[in-house]
């Protein structure tokens, strides 16, 4: 899989990520945590939930179902 992110964050820790076709980078600290993550086209991620989540997409685009609603993103879209 070819990258979108520069040296800098590739060069981060790869995080376990249990998703087939995904590969994430994580930055933590005692006060954040930051996933970069990329996926290959038309990766799937099974239905899940958590905490909030601030995303931007960099490169590509992503559907996500937020609060039941699907939405679609596409590069430069945040989402929260």
């Amino acid at each position: 899989m070819s990258s979108v992110f520069p040296s800098s964050i590739l060069d981060l820790p790869e995080a376990d990520v249990p998703l087939k076709g995904a590969r994430a980078h994580l930055s933590q600290g005692s006060d954040h945590q930051v996933v970069f993550m990329e996926f290959e086209a038309d990766a799937v991620v099974p239905p899940h939930s958590h905490g909030a989540q601030w995303g931007v997409v960099v490169a590509g685009s992503i559907e996500l179902v937020i609060g039941g609603r699907r939405h679609a993103f596409a590069r430069g879209d945040s989402y929260f």
